[in-house]
C-alpha cells in the first residue's frame, strides 16, 4: 500500500465525504473551462453582497455594529446554503509555517482538513497552559473554529464562544455540541460575563472593526482572571500599532509575546483564498475578495506592501505575583 493509500485508509467517514466534495469540487471547475459549458451558480438560495459599505479597513473608519453583523449573518447563510456548509467552521485566513519560530503545542499531520486556518489558531493559543480547571473564552467565534481546537486539541473546562452574529451562533449551537460549551451573541466590547471568570481570552482577526478597541481591551481585562492570558491576533494598520499597544498597557496588560505573522497568512491567502472565493461566487468580487484577503485584493496588498500588519499578542493579566 502507498503512502497516500496508506493516509486516505486512515481518513474518518467525515473526513472521506470532504475529500469526495473536494474532488467534486475540483473536477466541476476543470470542466468550466471547456466550450459551450455554463458557468456554475451560486445556491438559488444564497444571498448577495452588494454594497462596498460591508467591510472597511480604513484607519479610523469602522463599520455600524449592525452592519457587522448583517455582513457575518450574510456570509454565514451563504456558507450553509453552499454543500461544504457544515465543513466550513473557520473565517480566519490561516497561517502556514516558515524559517521563524513556530509555538504551537500541537503538530498537525501532513493531510489535514481546513490546515491552514487550524494552524492560525494553534499559534494563537501558542504555549499557553491549559488544563481541566481553565474556563476559556473566543470573542468573535465565528462559525466556531476556535472553539473546536480547542475541544479537540486541549483538554480544557468550560469553553464559550461569543459573537455579534445571530446566523453564527445558531450554526455554532447546531454544529458544535461539545460537553460544557456553550455559544452566546454578545458584543465584543462589552462582554456580557462577571469579573474574573475567565482564564484564557481568545480573540482572532476581528478586533479591526470595533469602533473603540480600548473597550474591548477593558471588558477582556475584567473578564480574565489574575494570571490570565488574553491570546489575540489581527490585521491593523501598521502606523496603530504604538496607539493600540500603548492601549493595551494601559490597560493594565502585561507584554508576554508579539510577533509579526503577515508572512506567514500571506503564504496561507496563496494557498486557500481562491479556494474559499468560489463558495461566495456571485457576489460582489471587490468586497468578498478583501473579506477572504484573496491574493491581488486590497487588503493583501497592503499586507504585502506593509501598509497593513497581521500581528500576534500574548497577553497577560498581572497576578500581583513574579513571574
Amino acid at each position: 500500500m502507498s503512502e497516500f493509500q496508506d493516509r486516505l485508509a486512515k481518513l474518518t467517514p467525515e473526513q472521506r465525504k470532504l475529500l469526495e466534495l473536494l474532488a467534486k469540487e475540483k473536477k466541476a471547475s476543470a470542466s468550466t473551462s471547456a466550450p459551450g459549458t455554463p458557468e456554475p451558480q451560486p445556491p438559488a438560495a444564497a444571498p448577495t453582497i452588494v454594497e462596498d459599505r460591508w467591510f472597511s479597513l480604513e484607519p479610523g473608519v469602522f463599520p455600524d455594529k449592525g452592519d457587522v453583523r448583517e455582513l457575518y449573518n450574510v456570509v454565514t447563510t451563504q456558507l450553509n446554503a453552499s454543500e461544504f456548509g457544515q465543513h466550513s467552521i473557520f473565517l480566519n485566513w490561516g497561517y502556514v509555517p516558515n524559517h521563524e519560530p513556530s509555538y504551537s503545542q500541537v503538530t498537525l499531520p501532513d493531510i489535514y482538513l481546513n490546515k491552514n486556518p487550524t494552524r492560525l489558531v494553534l499559534e494563537v493559543i501558542a504555549d499557553t497552559k491549559l488544563g481541566p480547571e481553565d474556563t476559556v473564552l473566543d470573542v468573535a467565534c465565528g462559525r466556531g473554529g476556535t472553539v473546536s481546537v480547542l475541544r479537540k486539541f486541549f483538554n480544557v473546562g468550560r469553553v464559550t464562544g461569543l459573537d455579534l452574529s445571530t446566523a453564527a451562533i445558531a450554526f455554532c449551537q447546531q454544529r458544535h455540541r461539545y460537553p460544557d460549551t456553550h455559544f452566546v451573541v454578545g458584543d465584543s466590547e462589552n462582554l456580557p460575563f462577571e469579573d474574573a471568570s475567565m482564564s484564557v481570552v481568545t480573540n482572532l482577526e476581528s478586533s479591526h472593526c470595533y469602533p473603540n478597541i480600548r473597550n474591548f481591551y477593558r471588558s477582556v481585562f475584567r473578564v480574565l482572571r489574575p494570571g490570565g492570558h488574553f491570546c489575540y491576533t489581527d490585521v491593523l494598520h501598521s502606523a496603530r500599532l504604538p496607539e493600540l499597544e500603548a492601549a493595551l498597557q494601559e490597560t493594565g496588560f502585561e507584554l508576554v509575546r508579539k510577533r509579526d505573522i503577515t508572512n506567514n497568512v500571506l503564504l496561507s491567502c496563496d494557498d486557500i483564498a481562491r479556494n474559499h472565493a468560489r463558495i461566495f461566487e456571485g457576489n460582489n468580487s471587490y468586497v468578498m475578495g478583501n473579506f477572504l484577503a484573496a491574493p491581488g485584493s486590497r487588503i493583501y496588498n497592503e499586507m504585502k506592501n506593509g501598509v497593513q500588519t497581521y500581528v500576534l499578542y500574548k497577553l497577560r493579566k498581572p497576578d500581583g505575583t513574579a513571574r
